[in-house]
Formats: structure tokens, C-alpha cells, sequence
């Protein structure tokens, strides 16, 4: 069989059943992120300061989640206010 006939007989890749799914809208969306950063290379330590500018596309919105391996966070403002 050659390669043009084998493309005739590939199937969808979705059962026709299938319905759309969408991801939900996004409710916080990221528009600028500041980073300073200092290196401790003798300790094998890194210390950051972010400063994110985020505009929240849904007021009902309460909660923003920062996660990361070994994260530690030692404070959080929100428009200046801790």
C-alpha cells in the first residue's frame, strides 16, 4: 500500500458523537511581570522579587494561586496593600 492510498483510510480523530469542549474564560489574566532576582551562588540560593500587573476579568473572582517546586512566599500586595 502506498502512502497516498493509506492516507484514504485514516480515521477522525474524534468519534462523531464527540461534543465541542471549550476551557473556561480566563478570570485573571497576566499582562506584565517584573523580575529582580539575586543570586547567592555559595548557597546555592535564589532570591526574587515579582511584581505582576494582572487584570482581573471577573470581579466575583477571590483567589489567586501561586505554585511552584520549593516555593517560598513571604508576602503578597494587592494595588500596594499587604
Amino acid at each position: 500500500m502506498s502512502l497516498h492510498s493509506q492516507k484514504h483510510h485514516l480515521r477522525p480523530f474524534a468519534r462523531a458523537s464527540a461534543q465541542p469542549q471549550y476551557a473556561p474564560d480566563i478570570t485573571l489574566s497576566p499582562i506584565h511581570l517584573e523580575l529582580h532576582l539575586q543570586f547567592d551562588i555559595p548557597n546555592k540560593l535564589v532570591t526574587a522579587r515579582a511584581i505582576w500587573t494582572i487584570i482581573c476579568k471577573n470581579p466575583a473572582s477571590q483567589e489567586l494561586v501561586l505554585d511552584g517546586v520549593d516555593l517560598n512566599i513571604d508576602s503578597v500586595k494587592s494595588e500596594g496593600q499587604s
